[in-house]
């Protein structure tokens, strides 16, 4: 038998020394990572909120799936952004995440401009979007108007008030939509929450307004007030009587209000994908989705890819309706 040469014997043992290495997997794949510690959610909803419900609903799905206990900090103020900007300032390491809906990350950038604390575009990395709920266009009962009828009654009312939930909400720029779209002047009147809003329109001294559908539910099946549209594509299973405003001649009024999670900026892909993984199986829990649609939402989900390509086509398409608006913040 003849031995191997100095160089082949060194050749060999460092082929035997790499073999059982050769086959491990990278310390970075989706499959091994897991959090070392309690994983930390920003949210800049106050505590009683749909998005405090929907979080606390997804921390237990989360708790359970990737092993540490999810705590939710709330740290509400500027309209969410004092949130995102502590999200901003975190290490990308998996364990803090930020739950927000469109403002902080597509508006309030657009309508503050170099006011905002965190550049949105680049401080975060969009993780994944969680659900989706219609906008609802309620009136008072005195009214008398439904489906294109009231289209017919608003351009016989031009100079109608609207009530949101604030400026550059997205209640707000839906009215806008609607002025827009019949190229009337409907005033707008910001309310701080929304049971404000509802208490005016009952009382009529504002005709119309705008909600979440989940949060008027109530007064539209108490019959206080009367539904008239819905923002979305399809109607909400909540009120399937309600038409879209598409099928009221109105297909320019399209929007849906979302709730999303995000991680600080430079997530590693795969700390991003086995965070995406666990949460797009939470959402897609039959339990989960029938919790949501009683609130009148529906799950989204997907990977951190199209929650990215989907905030970029929301950042072009409601910087032309606050553009066409005219709106602004002080």
């Amino acid at each position: 038998m003849t031995l191997p040469s100095t160089i082949g014997r060194r050749r060999l043992l460092a082929g035997l020394l790499a073999a059982p290495f050769a086959s491990r997997p990278s310390l970075a794949t989706a499959d091994d990572w897991q959090p070392s510690r309690p994983i930390r959610v920003l949210r800049g909803f106050a505590p009683g909120t749909m998005g405090d419900a929907v979080m606390h609903r997804l921390a237990e799905g989360m708790t359970e799936r990737l092993g540490q206990p999810v705590v939710i900090e709330s740290r509400p103020g500027a309209g969410g952004n004092i949130a995102m900007d502590a999200l901003a300032k975190s290490a990308p390491d998996g364990h803090t995440l930020g739950l927000t809906a469109m403002g902080p990350v597509v508006t309030n950038p657009i309508l503050m401009g170099g006011r905002m604390p965190y550049d949105a575009e680049r401080a975060f990395t969009p993780l994944f979007r969680i659900s989706e709920q219609p906008v609802v266009a309620m009136v008072h009962l005195s009214v008398p108007a439904a489906g294109r009828d009231f289209v017919d009654w608003l351009r016989r009312h031009p100079d109608t008030a609207y009530g949101s939930v604030g400026i550059g909400s997205t209640h707000h720029l839906v009215g806008a939509m609607l002025s827009h779209a019949l190229g009337l002047s409907l005033r707008h009147v910001p309310y701080r929450g929304a049971p404000l809003a509802l208490t005016d329109l009952l009382a009529g001294r504002i005709l119309l307004s705008f909600d979440l559908i989940g949060g008027a539910a109530g007064a539209i099946r108490d019959g206080q007030v009367r539904a008239v549209a819905v923002t979305t594509e399809r109607r909400s299973p909540l009120f399937p009587e309600v038409p879209t405003f598409a099928e009221i001649g109105l297909p320019q009024v399209a929007a849906s209000s979302w709730l999303g999670l995000f991680a600080p900026a430079g997530l590693p892909p795969a700390v991003a994908r086995r965070l995406t993984d666990a949460l797009d199986a939470i959402v897609h829990e039959p339990a989960f989705a029938a919790w949501l649609a009683g609130l009148g939402a529906t799950p989204v989900g997907g990977d951190a890819a199209e929650f990215a390509a989907f905030l970029a086509a929301e950042r072009v398409r409601w910087a032309a309706v606050i553009r066409v608006a005219g709106i602004a913040l002080d």
